[in-house]
């Protein structure tokens, strides 16, 4: 009797826990991780990352805007340097295959992110080449030198041969624009009052002096006495008696008379007894008081002196060191009331929450340190927060019909049209009462684009959808969708005609919830809301972040180290998700023209589909050359901080009393002699080396250190497959394998047991051709699963089974 084949070829499906592990079918994988379905419906190894920038202290956020990525600070102070990809982006090659040995380099100065194309116009005694940028008139005829040639705004080209090239070969460089920080901020904390007054001091501005102090500010006695009687003084004059006289030109105001409560100037004064207003007598009344306006108030950062006698006002105004105040009221505060102001330390933007560009400007809603937000509008003008007291400053934005809308309680407020700075002119600005129309909690939690013109807006539990309109009295609600909810403002993402978000019980769609009006789980893809019961709900409700990968069709959901990705192909027939994990937290994502960027700490990563590996601060160990004769004793350490990843190579150049060592950083120069001390040494870029022993070591003794490179593991698991006969135990015979690199095979054989696994064995490419690989087990169903850690690229594209049966269990 013949033996039976089982095949595994599609995994359109991706992850799916729908079905227990031991009934699923064999295109619904148990687990994925750092893998995705390709078009091909094949399994593929996801990109590795490169680090392309350390940047600069003092900077959050990361947001593509005006085709380029942008920072902000509240350090004016800082200037990225641009960055131009580095060189060991291998320049690729797009027609024939001639030399190959071009690279690029230098700092990229222009104001843009831009393409550069090279191609080779002609071959001979010293071949040719022709240039562009981007779209631009192309140069011709250069001859190739050797060595750098710049071609314009700073970039270079180096052949390392002058002939040989063949014609028509083409490279091209891509450059990389972190764009100069914009100014934004207030970092100033509110003020704490005690007394029993008036509590209407206002804080503002930002500390720019050194450490943390606390400001006092004290209410000084208000300058008020009652007034005694009311004398025609004739024309337009009414003479006050009173015990005390302000003196002329004085501001008072009077309280607790009938016929002239008000503010006034004072007049005439004669002083201890009387001053005149300008107002028409009306009649003698022996009641009221008048009041000294604007009340006074005195300060002192930390235990310092006072300074006394500063008038308030209802504008902030600087005392010292950026520090501002005002006040609600000018008068009827109380003696000795006080507030403090507690820089507990120097608030920085800490991150950003929306980033968009708007009539050609980046408007942003930042968070800062001390848990503030503002939103900017990177105008030009100063300050660039918005001013305007309708701006609601909340985390939860989105750009729509020429205006900018913000959650704001049970209202979403929304600007002017054409302009984000006003959000008052009438029937123009205003508000939507989302809360009106919403049953249970009526706090608007984040709002999102759903098609063209419908703003969805996210409760704790439902939501609304409304179409909006640049003419307000056109703003009309169209559903509700009860269930539909989401508290995660950044995990809002709009793809094609649909709008992404996640809900407190996994990813969800919009379109799925207005089509069948129910909180579907398999609307976005096989379900894998099993993956996020252990994390949902999640606090912060920021933490989440997503966006749509347009140059990898995939909606990312990103929570610390880890993102779950779900990939997307209507052509394909391809809804499948994937999880991807990280060797450090992912802070920020943008995408920039079909590339991703990551930002973690300083740190900025491109997701790079020419690696294999993961970049980062690590510092590899030190490895010993093949042919070192001497001792071994050599360990690395430290923290890269620099960029791009980098082998550091040492070398023992002398021996002696102590031996001594050079170094150099990949291609660069030696530094020679350096005496071996025992202990750490740094090299550069926070890479240390250190000898246990001064002396002893081998002339030419060579270790290399390789910063950054961090290995990442694919694993693809499926569940128990019985080639669908169950209960039938099989002799399964051997496997063969088609694919991409080397895979690593393990198979679980109990699902009552799934902790029983075989040891690991490994199969490259395509096995077909040879004979089976073993396997040799007698189990009803077998659970394959599949890894691969190597620096190479990985795919799976089928494997099979051979297996008799032998019958029922």
């Amino acid at each position: 009797m013949a033996s039976s084949i089982l095949t595994v070829d599609d995994f359109k499906n991706g992850k799916d826990l729908r079905k227990g592990r031991s009934v699923a079918d064999a295109n619904r994988l148990y687990e994925l991780k750092n893998g995705y379905v390709t078009t091909g419906r094949a399994l593929r190894k996801r990109f590795g990352t490169t680090k392309v920038a350390y940047l600069e202290a003092g900077t959050a956020g990361l947001v593509a805007a005006a085709g380029a990525l942008n920072t902000f600070t509240d350090d004016g102070t800082i200037t990225h340097a641009n960055k131009t990809l580095p060189a060991r982006f291998k320049a690729k090659t797009l027609s024939s295959p001639g030399l190959d040995d071009m690279t690029s380099g230098g700092t990229y100065s222009g104001a843009k992110s831009a393409v550069f194309t090279i191609e080779i116009d002609s071959v001979g005694g010293t071949d040719t080449f022709k240039w562009r940028k981007d779209s631009g008139p192309v140069t011709t005829a250069v001859s190739i030198t050797g060595s750098s040639q710049t071609l314009q705004d700073s970039v270079t080209v180096t052949f390392a041969a002058t002939t040989g090239h063949t014609l028509a070969d083409r490279w091209s460089v891509r450059t990389l624009v972190i764009t100069p920080n914009q100014t934004v901020g207030n970092n100033i904390p509110a003020p704490v009052f005690s007394g029993s007054g008036l509590d209407d001091m206002n804080s503002g501005g930002s500390y720019n002096g050194s450490g943390t102090p606390v400001y006092t500010i004290d209410v000084e006695a208000p300058v008020t006495a009652a007034i005694t009687a009311q004398a025609d003084v004739g024309g337009t004059h009414t003479k006050m008696t009173t015990g005390t006289t302000p003196a002329d030109g004085s501001t008072v105001v009077i309280t607790g008379t009938t016929a002239y409560d008000g503010t006034y100037v004072t007049s005439s004064t004669v002083l201890n007894t009387s001053f005149n207003i300008e107002i028409v007598f009306v009649s003698d009344e022996a009641t009221g008081t008048w009041e000294q306006s604007p009340n006074t108030f005195q300060w002192k950062k930390d235990s310092g002196s006072y300074t006394t006698g500063v008038s308030m006002t209802t504008a902030l105004s600087e005392i010292t060191e950026g520090v501002e105040m005002s006040w609600d009221a000018l008068v009827g505060h109380t003696s000795g009331d006080t507030w403090t102001i507690t820089v507990s330390a120097v608030v920085t933007v800490d991150k950003v929450h929306f980033g968009d560009v708007f009539n050609g400007f980046m408007y942003v809603a930042l968070e800062y340190s001390n848990g503030t937000v503002t939103h900017h509008y990177l105008d030009g003008t100063s300050p660039t927060r918005i001013v305007d007291a309708n701006c609601p400053n909340t985390k939860g934005v989105v750009k729509m019909q020429q205006k900018i809308f913000a959650i704001n309680e049970d209202q979403v407020n929304f600007s002017k049209t054409g302009d984000p700075r006003d959000w008052t002119t009438a029937s123009d600005a205003g508000n939507i009462p989302v809360g009106l129309h919403q049953a249970g909690n009526d706090e608007a939690l984040a709002l999102g684009q759903y098609q063209n013109t419908s703003m969805v807006v996210f409760f704790v539990d439902g939501s609304q959808i409304w179409t909006v309109d640049p003419d307000p009295a056109l703003h009309v609600l169209n559903q509700i969708l009860p269930g539909a909810q989401s508290r995660y403002h950044r995990s809002i993402s709009s793809l094609f005609q649909d709008l992404f978000y996640l809900s407190d019980a996994g990813p969800r769609s919009i379109a799925e919830n207005v089509l069948t009006s129910s909180n579907s789980e398999v609307d976005i893809g096989s379900p894998v809301d099993d993956d996020f019961d252990d994390i949902l709900p999640i606090v912060p409700t920021d933490s989440p972040t997503a966006l749509f990968f347009k140059g990898g069709g995939q909606y990312w959901v990103i929570m610390d180290d880890i993102a779950y990705v779900y990939t997307q192909s209507k052509t394909a027939k391809i809804a499948a998700w994937g999880i991807y994990t990280f060797p450090w937290n992912i802070e920020e994502v943008a995408e920039l023209d079909g590339l991703l960027f990551f930002r973690s700490g300083r740190n900025l990563y491109l997701f790079d589909r020419d690696v294999n590996r993961d970049a980062g601060d690590t510092v590899g160990d030190a490895t010993a050359a093949s042919g070192n004769a001497g001792l071994d004793d050599a360990t690395s350490g430290g923290t890269f901080t620099n960029s791009p990843d980098v082998v550091f190579t040492v070398e023992i150049d002398a021996t002696g009393a102590p031996d001594t060592f050079k170094w150099k950083k990949g291609d660069g120069a030696y530094t020679t002699g350096v005496s071996i001390t025992g202990s750490a040494q740094t090299l550069s870029d926070g890479v240390t080396i250190t000898f246990a022993a001064t002396t002893g070591h081998t002339l030419g003794d060579v270790w290399t250190i390789d910063t950054g490179h961090i290995a990442y593991e694919f694993e693809g698991e499926w569940p128990f497959l019985d080639a669908k006969l169950p209960s039938v135990v099989k002799i399964w015979g051997g496997m063969d394998f088609v694919g991409k690199g080397t895979a690593r095979i393990s198979l679980r054989y109990n699902a009552q047991n799934p902790t029983l696994v075989t040891a690991e064995s490994s199969l490259t490419g395509d096995t077909q051709p040879n004979a089976l690989a073993p396997v040799e087990l007698a189990s009803p169903s077998l659970a394959p699963i599949i890894k691969n850690s190597l620096d190479e690229e990985f795919q799976i594209d089928r494997f099979s089974f051979v297996y008799d049966n032998l019958g029922p269990l």
